[in-house]
């Protein structure tokens, strides 16, 4: 009888081996599945960052647009100042040559002389 021994603990042995093969396999299986599933998210996720990254930019560029503009309106109401106090230099100039203030002509009434 000592080979039903020897029988039974490589039955058993066998039993045990094949247990714990399922069980690593099954645990490699169910890793693969949540890293799977984390990578979906990380996936959907990178989607996310995109789609705001291309509004960001969109309204960094509209930005940008408005920037142009205020400076350009800048630029224009700095030229328009300039002409302003040149025209007050002349006025006080003129006024300090007569020593009294004349109203200055309207743009039509140089119009009509001009023609």
């Amino acid at each position: 009888m000592p080979g039903t021994s020897t029988t039974s603990a490589l039955k058993a042995l066998s039993f045990l081996l094949g247990a714990l093969a399922i069980t690593g396999w099954g645990s490699f299986m169910y890793v693969s599945n949540a890293s799977g599933v984390a990578q979906s998210q990380l996936q959907e996720r990178v989607g996310e960052l995109e789609v705001r990254n291309v509004r960001l930019i969109s309204e960094r560029d509209e930005a940008k647009a408005q920037l142009a503009a205020a400076q350009d309106e800048i630029a224009g109401l700095t030229a328009q100042l300039a002409s302003a106090q040149q025209r007050l230099a002349e006025v006080e100039a003129a006024a300090s040559k007569t020593g009294s203030i004349r109203a200055p002509k309207s743009p039509a009434q140089r119009q009509s002389r001009a023609r």
